[in-house]
């Protein structure tokens, strides 16, 4: 029955395509419309003709023209030209004055030959034009470009008649693309501009996928009427070439009626010279159906035609499953209407109507009716819609819906999908799901979403809010398309997986509302400057649960109607999952109130006098310089005669700045207090949900509610000396934290409960903390050293009440702490020095930073000396422990830099515990051909444990990169291993500095210069590496990947790949396989008996292990590719009584796609020794 149904698809599938391709093939295919506008009185044949000889003449043409009549010969052409136009006193021949009255305009622009005569017996005047002609005509209202090439075209003046013939060639021009057509000869009428092609052949490029391919149609006559519908005969289109085409579609009768509609008659596809289909008729509309219908099947759901109809806004277009299908893009210029079942163009949208057209296609915004209905789930009828950009609206997205649906079961016996389900009668019916709504039975499902944002300059409110019958809903209903998806109905796309549903299952959502104020304080600036609510938030939390079977028609085996589970599919009883409140916060609040109390911004230290000198001895850089825009009176008298001079002068060059700094003006004081107070506050209400077994429990009754609040105020005095010669800042804050359990059910547990008031105990403190801040840039005015600085900082809690102890009867008891000099109280105390110099755009720079009590005390240093080549560090540091002073480990590191990529760095550390150096840290780096050769060695001697230095190396850890080829080696200090049989490997007491690791890789690909007149390309590409541990020799590996790519251009793709990896290497060296008690195996004998492919039992000997052979061809024939793929790769498998075991799995699948229409392909693929198609 499904074969059945497949086959009539396929027979409505290639109906449709080869309509649509012969649609989006010829509706370019009629001759452009023509037009020209002449005066009521036009001028005489002779002064027509005069006017276009002239135009049309070459250079040496006009210089024998005024040969002949007497005239100068001197000039360029168009001096020639006016020349002649003023001898015979006629004006001559622009573009701009037709331009303005005419919408088309027909210009020559090219002629070897042109000829003017007149048939006296009917009176008809011609114009002929020969050899090379090109014709022009440009239509400047819809600003389309078409030209017309040809070896001749005879132009009937008095009817009005054109006439092309020899090599045709037309070109029409718009958009931004070109349309090409050929053919023997055409005539049409200008006045209307109705005519017909004889023998044309036309070609369009279509994009399909991510390729070009290149369509031709033709036509023994193509008509076109005054009325611009167009009539081809003995049509022929085809994307391969014109002779012999592999394929390509014939039909009696194509008629194009108008942009996108279309019709044909006695249509075939033709596969060579074998017919494959035949369509007697067919007719496609223009118009979109109002309602865009999308037809398809599921195999659970079954047939479904799913229904969209905008109200506002317009279907997102979107690339056709069947990309032959696509049509040309076209800009929406016209208006619609409901007209029966279409859509329909009426007149052209006004300027406003159009700006509100973007408006909403730019907006995104949209409101559209959904009506679904599936012939075994059920219907569903929705409205979606979004509204943005509208002001204070940012946008508002909502989704209503409501589902009628029931089971749908597995019917074990005849393999397929059924709603009917048999009864105790022997009946079948139908289960339709019943949802509770406020606590009664509902016949349908239902669900709401709604999603909105608001602002404006000081404020903000969004809000979300989402009810759902069933965590299900949208995964029923809402995988919908809005176009026919022929592709997968018809299955020449792979469908998705009927297990896996796309559709969301919501297994929770929330209702949110969040608003946000920022109120304009300038009135009240600076005293306060922000008084915000950053967060306001109303919500609840909804979470779902299943019911229990128990008592349940269908899900309790005990009682009658019990559905077994291998009967049961996804869309089985949604309603025993149902949502139920977890818990509301009403509300949850943060805020922001800050300000200045007072600023005191100061004035410079020393005030600026006259003539541009400072107070006391100081001279300024600027004296002397006198403004160029104020003139001395002694030069005013002069001022006439420097004017006169001015337009005869030279402008000089702009000179530079000059290299003078002003010195700059410090302020001697400045200070202010400002304030910070951020509140918080959150109610949080939690429902009493683990009583709720089923629907109709769910009574909103609270659990316990919870109030929590955390307050902090900072007041921060900063006082300013100098700018940064002296800074101060003094920051005391109020720590509020308040926490209260509260409204306790009944059904709350006392032990629980206890302990949420426990975490209340802990949680409420009030605390007074203080940061001080002092520091200092001495050296500020100093350019090299202004970043320069002493610092001093104190972080302090001054006082604190918290929970001291909870008593007997689970009472708690709160202390006041006051300020102790104290580890707990004193949280930062820090004094540091930091001295930066800058020489050359080099920074050198010393710190010494001291941690004192009543922390543990420390003192440290820091210095960092730079210069181009050569880059010194020095650190070190002194610790207070048990009440003496010990030194840390020193350290000095120097880096010399050769390049950027080449240098050496060494690292010593000296302990003054043991009062000698106890690490040494080397690092050598050459780097050469932008960093494709490189050379890296870091060697350590000693470390804590090791001592004197150079008596214990540590590490050794060389790289080595050359293009493709890489190689590490390392060796370090640690302990031995011994391998015993039966225990495996054990390490030794002792540590040594031995060999560890050894790695080495090639990685890289080959491709040979195009063979056989640049049609053939040979390529490799390899990826090998291998590791071993020499410590424990059995951890090795060797990987190998080899591919190789052969290419015919346009026939042949073709790509071996091989995978291998071997992890026993050790055995091919004597030393390692005897004290393991193995075999030595010569690597050679083990590569060949890997490739050996007439013996299994030597392959399996190997240690060679294929993880993978593919081997893939693609064949293009033209419009069709042909792919063979072959993969083997070794799998894991388990057998009946549990053993695991390797098995080679084969699989060999053969692809034929049809280029034009890539979703028409075939698939033939052997696997696990089944065949599937």
């Amino acid at each position: 029955m499904k074969r059945k149904r497949e086959i009539t698809w396929v027979v409505i599938f290639f109906a449709f395509t080869v309509c649509s391709l012969i649609s989006r093939e010829i509706e370019n295919l009629a001759p452009p419309p023509l037009k020209t506008e002449m005066d009521e009185e036009p001028p005489s044949l002779l002064i027509r003709t005069l006017k276009t000889d002239i135009e049309t003449a070459g250079y040496y043409e006009l210089l024998s023209w005024c040969e002949r009549l007497g005239l100068s010969q001197k000039g360029d052409r168009e001096e020639l030209k006016n020349r002649l136009f003023n001898y015979y006193g006629i004006s001559p021949v622009t573009e701009r004055e037709p331009v303005s009255k005419a919408k088309r305009i027909i210009t020559i622009k090219s002629a070897r030959k042109t000829e003017y005569f007149t048939i006296e017996k009917i009176d008809e005047d011609y114009i002929s034009l020969a050899g090379e002609v090109i014709l022009e005509m440009r239509d400047t209202e819809k600003g389309n470009n078409h030209i017309i090439k040809a070896d001749k075209i005879f132009f009937n003046q008095s009817e009005s008649l054109l006439t092309a013939s020899g090599n045709i060639e037309y070109i029409l021009e718009e958009r931004g693309r070109s349309d090409q057509f050929k053919g023997n000869s055409l005539t049409f009428d200008i006045e209307d501009w109705s005519g017909v092609f004889f023998q044309g052949v036309s070609e369009t490029e279509r994009q399909v996928e991510d390729k070009s391919i290149t369509f031709y149609y033709s036509g023994e006559t193509i008509h076109r009427t005054g009325n611009d519908i167009i009539t081809l005969t003995d049509g022929k289109i085809t994307s391969s070439l014109m002779e012999n085409p592999y394929y390509h579609i014939r039909a009696k009768k194509i008629w194009v009626l108008a942009p996108g509609e279309w019709g044909l008659k006695d249509a075939v596809l033709y596969v060579g010279r074998i017919p494959l289909l035949y369509i007697p008729f067919f007719f496609r509309s223009g118009d979109e159906l109002f309602f865009h219908p999308s037809v398809g099947y599921r195999d659970k759901e079954g047939y479904y035609i799913q229904t969209t109809t905008y109200l506002l806004g317009e279907k997102e277009k979107k690339r056709s499953a069947l990309s032959f299908l696509q049509p040309v893009d076209e800009e929406e210029t016209y208006k619609k209407e409901i007209r029966g079942l279409f859509l329909r163009r009426t007149d052209p949208l006004t300027p406003s109507e159009r700006r509100r057209a973007e408006f909403i296609k730019r907006s995104g915004s949209f409101i559209k009716v959904i009506f679904d209905i599936y012939t075994r789930l059920g219907a569903f009828a929705g409205v979606k819609g979004k509204l943005a950009q509208m002001g204070t609206l940012d946008y508002f997205e909502f989704s209503t819906g409501v589902g009628r649906s029931r089971n749908i079961y597995f019917d074990s016996q005849t393999g397929l999908y059924t709603p009917f389900w048999p009864t105790e009668e022997g009946k079948y019916s139908s289960i339709w799901n019943t949802p509770l709504f406020l606590g009664l039975d509902f016949p349908i499902r239902y669900g709401i979403m709604g999603d909105f944002s608001l602002k404006d300059t000081f404020f903000t409110l969004s809000g979300d809010f989402n009810m759902f019958s069933d965590p299900y809903f949208l995964r029923d209903f809402d995988r919908r398309e809005e176009e026919v998806d022929w592709g997968k109905l018809l299955g020449l796309e792979g469908e998705e997986d009927e297990g896996v549903q796309t559709g969301r299952i919501m297994e929770s959502f929330s209702w949110l509302l969040r608003g946000t104020l920022t109120p304009d304080t300038e009135i009240v600036r600076p005293y306060l400057q922000e008084a915000d609510i950053t967060r306001f938030d109303l919500s609840m939390y909804w979470k779902s649960k299943e019911i229990p079977d128990s008592g349940v028609t269908g899900l309790d085996s005990e009682i009658d109607g019990y559905i077994p589970p291998t009967a049961r599919t996804e869309f089985f009883f949604p309603e025993r999952r149902f949502f139920y409140p977890e818990s509301y916060m009403l509300p949850e609040f943060f805020g922001k109130l800050s300000g200045t109390i007072f600023q005191y911004t100061g004035k410079p230290a020393d005030k600026m006098e006259g003539g541009g000198e400072e107070k006391g001895n100081v001279i300024s850089p600027g004296k002397g310089i006198e403004s160029p825009w104020e003139m001395p009176e002694e030069y005013e008298e002069e001022e006439e005669e420097i004017k006169e001079d001015l337009f005869n002068m030279k402008a000089p060059e702009l000179m530079e700045d000059l290299p003078i700094a002003p010195e700059k003006e410090l302020t001697p004081f400045t200070h202010s207090l400002s304030y910070n107070i951020l509140p918080r506050m959150s109610f949080d209400n939690r429902m009493n949900s683990d009583l709720w077994e089923k629907p109709e429990d769910v009574d909103f009754s609270k659990s316990y509610s919870l109030l929590s609040t955390k307050n902090t105020a900072t007041l921060r005095y900063q006082a300013n000396v100098f700018e940064k010669f002296l800074i101060f800042s003094l920051a005391p804050s109020i720590r509020t934290d308040y926490s209260k359990h509260f409204d306790k059910a009944e059904s709350v547990e006392e032990e629980k409960w206890q302990s949420y008031l426990v975490q209340d105990y802990y949680s409420s403190l009030f605390a007074i903390t203080n940061k001080l801040s002092l520091s200092s840039y001495p050296l500020q005015t100093l350019e090299n050293l202004s970043t320069s600085r002493v610092s001093y900082n104190l972080d302090t809690k001054l006082y604190e009440k918290k929970l001291k102890y909870i008593d007997e009867d689970n009472f708690p008891h709160y202390g006041d702490y006051p300020f102790v000099w104290d580890k707990e109280f004193v949280t930062t105390h820090l004094l540091s020095l930091t001295l930066n110099y800058n020489i050359r755009d080099e920074l050198q720079s010393f710190k010494i930073e001291t941690i004192l009590p009543p922390l543990d005390e420390e003192i440290s240093s820091f210095l960092n000396i730079r210069t181009k080549p050569l880059v010194s560090e020095l650190s070190g540091k002194i610790k207070k422990i048990d009440e003496e002073w010990k030194l840390q480990p020193f350290s000095i590191t120097e880096t010399l830099y050769f390049t950027s990529s080449t240098y050496l760095k060494e690292t010593l550390k000296y302990d003054f515990q043991k009062s000698e150096w106890s690490t040494s840290r080397t690092t050598l780096r050459l780097g050469f051909f932008e960093d494709r050769l490189s050379l890296t060695e870091l060697f350590i001697f000693g470390d804590e444990k090791y001592s004197p230095l150079f008596e214990y190396p540590v590490l050794s850890d060389t790289k080595l990169r050359l293009w493709w080829f890489t190689a590490g080696f390392s060796v370090r200090r640690t302990k031995p291993a011994v391998f015993i049989r039966d225990e495996g490997w054990v390490e030794e007491e002792e540590e040594k500095f031995i060999p560890e690791t050894f790695s080495t890789g090639l990685n890289g690909k080959i491709e040979s210069d195009p063979l056989w007149k640049n049609r053939i390309t040979v390529g490799a590409d390899i990826n090998a590496s291998y590791s071993i541990n020499f410590i424990r020799f059995t951890e090795n590996r060797l990987d190998l990947k080899f591919g190789l790519n052969f290419a015919i251009y346009k026939f042949l793709n073709m790509k071996f790949t091989v995978h291998s990896e071997n992890i026993n290497t050790y055995r091919y060296f004597k030393a390692f396989s005897n004290k393991v008690n193995q075999e030595v195996i010569n690597p050679l004998d083990d590569l060949k008996k890997s490739i050996n492919f007439f013996d299994e039992q030597e392959r399996r000997e190997s240690f060679f292990k294929a993880r993978s052979v593919s081997l893939s061809m693609i064949h293009h024939l033209h419009d069709w590719d042909l792919s063979l793929i072959y993969e083997a790769k070794p799998e894991l498998r388990t057998d009946e009584m549990g053993y695991k075991y390797y098995q080679w799995a084969r699989s060999f699948s053969v692809n034929v796609r049809w280029n034009p229409i890539p979703e028409i392909k075939s698939r033939i693929r052997y696997e696990d020794e089944e065949i599937n198609f």
